[in-house]
């Protein structure tokens, strides 16, 4: 009987091994296809909404995440301030969206913008507004800076108060 639980749990050992080598196989080829059009995607978002500051994201296959400023500099995203990476993951999330989702369909957006400064605040309305004339964006606030950043671009927007 101890034999042949042995033999069987070395046959699953086996099979587990192979299971695992074939998930890392398949993790390195979707990462090498996947990742290049992530970078391209997450990096062209990054460089509108910061104004052309960086030019560039590197997701490597540990998901860390880097970027490259204007002068070509790789760096880390420790490096970078808590707004700045706030605009990174709005980034990523909106390149994962629009490549899993596709670009039509519609954006929520709840608080999403609650800690960023002026700036970038405007920065990401002009962004939003770009992408609206392809798509429906609903952004759930329960301040007034959104709406005075688009009245102050002059920008159309429908307003509905829930209450």
């Amino acid at each position: 009987k101890k034999k042949k639980d042995f033999d069987d749990l070395s046959g699953r050992i086996k099979s587990l091994t192979i299971a695992k080598d074939r998930i890392l196989k398949l993790s390195i080829e979707m990462h090498r296809e996947f990742a290049p059009i992530i970078n391209e995607e997450v990096g062209s978002i990054f460089n509108l909404i910061t104004n052309g500051r960086y030019n560039g994201v590197m997701i490597d296959n540990q998901l860390n995440i880097s970027v490259v400023d204007e002068r070509r500099r790789v760096i880390p995203i420790s490096s970078l301030s808590g707004g700045t990476v706030d605009q990174l993951y709005f980034s990523l999330r909106i390149a994962l969206s629009n490549h899993l989702m596709g670009e039509k369909m519609p954006l929520f957006l709840d608080e999403s913008f609650a800690h960023y400064d002026n700036h970038r605040l405007k920065n990401i309305v002009e962004f939003l507004y770009e992408i609206s004339k392809d798509r429906q964006i609903f952004v759930f606030t329960c301040h007034n800076r959104e709406q005075e950043v688009m009245e102050e671009l002059g920008l159309e927007y429908n307003l509905v108060h829930l209450t």
